[in-house]
């Protein structure tokens, strides 16, 4: 017959092997996602939760986003299912809870257009010019600030992606350097990024003179992409 003491020693270890072999904490809202290709990384909002232990995330498609510690990257439009996994701490098992990331596909600005998923310029019979660091992509098409900012930031040129408007200063040095003589460029007036003092206006550089004025971004303008 067992003494009073082992009884209590058995019970005692019942409890601490029923906890420990308890669920995971109920997890707070994990909200669906919608985003744009294109849009900035974001980072993702822990779900509530009465367990102590950390947060892992997951995506379930990299070819739509890619998660680094709780930091979201757009890759592509598409779905992905983000996973947020809470470790096993304590009395408490692993828990997890999943949302729907939706991505939506930007415009493609002409005269790029979409192949394999991706924003891509033509091949040109002009050719790109390095100057110091700069790679630039050759002045062939002319439209309004907005489309030339969208078409540079979004779309693969030569095989690149990564691509912006330049700034005032930067134009205005590549015209300096003469680097885009007998390329096929057309030098005209060409877009900044650089705001002027008055709203709605952006930096223009003529690239055959280095004349520096302001623009109304409804107007058009040569485009010039650097990396």
């Amino acid at each position: 017959m067992k003494s009073k003491f082992a009884l209590s020693f058995a019970f005692a270890v019942s409890i601490i092997l029923a906890a420990c072999g308890g669920d995971g904490p109920t997890l707070g809202a994990f909200p669906a996602l919608t985003k744009a290709e294109g849009d900035a990384a974001f980072d993702l909002t822990v779900p509530t939760s009465k367990g102590p232990g950390t947060f892992s995330f997951s995506s379930s498609n990299p070819e739509v986003a890619t998660i680094a510690g709780k930091t979201v990257t757009i890759t592509g439009p598409g779905t992905s299912t983000i996973t947020a996994t809470q470790a096993a701490s304590g009395s408490y098992n692993s828990s997890s809870t999943s949302a729907v990331l939706t991505v939506s596909a930007r415009d493609c600005v002409a005269p790029a257009t979409r192949q394999d998923n991706t924003c891509t310029a033509p091949a040109v019979t002009a050719t790109s010019v390095t100057v110091g660091a700069r790679t630039w992509m050759p002045v062939t098409f002319a439209d309004q600030w907005s489309k030339a900012n969208n078409f540079c930031a979004f779309t693969t040129i030569n095989g690149k992606k990564g691509w912006r408007l330049p700034t005032e200063l930067e134009l205005v040095d590549l015209q300096a350097s003469g680097a885009m003589a007998e390329h096929g460029w057309t030098l005209s007036r060409t877009w900044s990024s650089t705001a002027s003092t008055t709203a709605g206006q952006k930096k223009t550089v003529r690239l055959d003179t280095g004349a520096v004025s302001d623009e109304a971004e409804t107007n058009t303008a040569y485009v010039a992409c650097v990396i």
